[in-house]
């Protein structure tokens, strides 16, 4: 058996890789580590790992409420992911059957939203929202989260719905299949990959969304999560240790969702890069 020598390219790419793992994975567990330390030990050994301890997780849940901010963050974001997926797989759906210029056009000024930045909106929403007296509700900031990720929910189930086969709708239609059960029962199952990737996206954009939760709720019991992390500030300093823990217990939703997704997730992105 002839031995194969490896290539300096193929070296060089494997460096790369493992120097890219290292930068991406050494701030994960460096945070980690700083949780278990204490603010003024982490101030003067930043990067040394000793006087390891417990009680940052402790004074960080009593000084923030972090519980509640994360179970507000959630509710919150599946009441907004849960609305955006059925009107953007109807809006999608429609579209690839009811081609005609009244359908265009709703595409297009769905489309035109996804290029206004929310920041410029900000001052007129707050008023819409507080002229039909949602102000200071969760119902409210949902709202506004759906009107904020329609476009681009309604551009990444389009996209990949338009290359569904006509061919399988026709099947369906023939055997007596409605819109909605066509929709629901057979487009939605197709299109499973994209749409828990979309999931996945929305549940990152919402949970950790801070300018919108703070201009329209006021309530501290109402507080989600990223509103919760800046209670840590104070007119003195940080205490970075309690940070580390509050961060580290704040990002357990976003971890546990994507290891549960990662194989949809990556089938999601592998059909879109394909299909497109």
């Amino acid at each position: 058996m002839q031995k194969t020598t490896r290539q300096p390219g193929v070296w060089l790419v494997y460096i790369l890789i493992i120097a890219l793992i290292i930068v991406n994975l050494y701030p994960v567990f460096n945070l980690t580590v700083n949780s278990f330390r204490e603010h003024r030990i982490i101030i003067g050994n930043p990067i040394l790992f000793n006087g390891l301890t417990t009680k940052n997780y402790p004074t960080a849940q009593m000084h923030a409420d972090l519980i509640r901010g994360i179970l507000n963050s959630i509710l919150i974001s599946c009441s907004t992911i849960v609305i955006l997926v059925f009107l953007a797989l109807l809006l999608s759906y429609a579209q690839t059957i009811i081609v005609n210029r009244v359908t265009k056009a709703v595409s297009s000024l769905i489309t035109i939203g996804y290029f206004i930045p929310p920041t410029a909106i900000v001052l007129n929403s707050y008023l819409i929202i507080r002229n039909i007296g949602l102000i200071g509700t969760r119902i409210g900031l949902i709202i506004m989260y759906v009107a904020i990720y329609i476009p681009i929910s309604f551009m990444l189930l389009s996209g990949f719905i338009k290359m569904i086969p006509a061919s399988i709708k026709e099947s369906a239609t023939i055997d007596g299949a409605g819109h909605y059960r066509i929709c629901f029962s057979i487009i939605a199952p197709l299109s499973s990959n994209m749409i828990v990737t979309l999931v996945i996206l929305l549940f990152l954009w919402t949970y950790r969304e801070y300018l919108w939760p703070i201009i329209f709720l006021s309530k501290p019991a109402q507080r989600p999560v990223a509103v919760a992390l800046s209670m840590f500030t104070t007119d003195r300093q940080f205490d970075f240790g309690a940070l580390s823990a509050a961060v580290v217990i704040t990002i357990i939703p976003i971890m546990s969702l994507f290891i549960v997704l990662k194989e949809k997730i990556m089938a999601g992105v592998a059909a879109g890069a394909i299909k497109g």
